[in-house]
């Protein structure tokens, strides 16, 4: 699945994954606390790329977001994960 998504992202060109680089070291434009869509934050909690902390922190701030963390999941079960955080927030959006 790993492999799909990567030559998917690939495709037609590279340059998503560079104007994407500036994200990590730059202000984005916005305030997290000021998101007002349905917002679903999940994090495995064996991620060995990501800290816990790096999820945690917008949950804290972005109004009525809910946060999974999974326990025994790593960096790459977020993938597989998709499908279920979508139903979720579709389900958050519909009650809206």
């Amino acid at each position: 699945m790993l492999l799909r998504t990567h030559q998917e992202a690939l495709r037609v060109s590279h340059h998503g994954w560079l104007d994407d680089r500036p994200a990590f070291v730059r202000p984005w434009g916005f305030h997290v606390s000021s998101v007002t869509s349905p917002a679903l934050l999940w994090h495995g909690l064996d991620d060995a790329f990501s800290p816990v902390a790096h999820t945690r922190w917008p949950a804290g701030r972005i109004p009525g977001a809910g946060l999974v963390l999974v326990p025994d999941a790593g960096h790459f079960a977020a993938q597989p994960a998709q499908p279920d955080v979508l139903r979720r927030l579709d389900g958050q959006s519909a009650g809206r």
